[in-house]
């Protein structure tokens, strides 16, 4: 059950891709068409930097990733994602995704909450990196 919504196995069948622990889902940089929902496992968001990878977040259960790529509003991926465990991924292409909210518009109202939670965290995170700069 992804980000607490109900979703069949029929849509499990169709869209699910099992992958085994250390393996990269995606690269920061590559060309992303593709969204994800955590069914189970762990992943970590990479960001490459100077000093080395750094991790951004750990997701799990119900958490999903590479909607900006998903939504037309990024053409390369931001980040790199990494199993941190056996992981389950529905893996989701504009069209399969606008299939699954139209079946599930809870899930649509999940995201957009997640989505103004990760723009609030990142605000509040580049307001405290500027005032560490002044």
């Amino acid at each position: 059950m992804a980000a607490g919504i109900h979703i069949s196995e029929d849509f499990y069948r169709k869209f699910g891709k099992k992958y085994p622990a250390e393996t990269f889902i995606c690269q920061e940089g590559d060309p992303g068409h593709t969204m994800y929902l955590i069914n189970t496992g762990k992943i970590a968001i990479l960001k490459s930097t100077v000093s080395g990878d750094k991790l951004l977040a750990t997701l799990a259960d119900g958490d999903f990733f590479g909607e900006m790529a998903l939504m037309g509003l990024q053409d390369k991926r931001s980040a790199t994602a990494k199993t941190l465990a056996e992981t389950t991924l529905l893996e989701l292409t504009t069209e399969a995704f606008e299939a699954l909210v139209r079946r599930s518009p809870e899930l649509a109202i999940s995201i957009i909450k997640t989505l103004c939670e990760r723009v609030r965290d990142s605000n509040s995170k580049v307001a405290a990196f500027a005032h560490k700069s002044d």
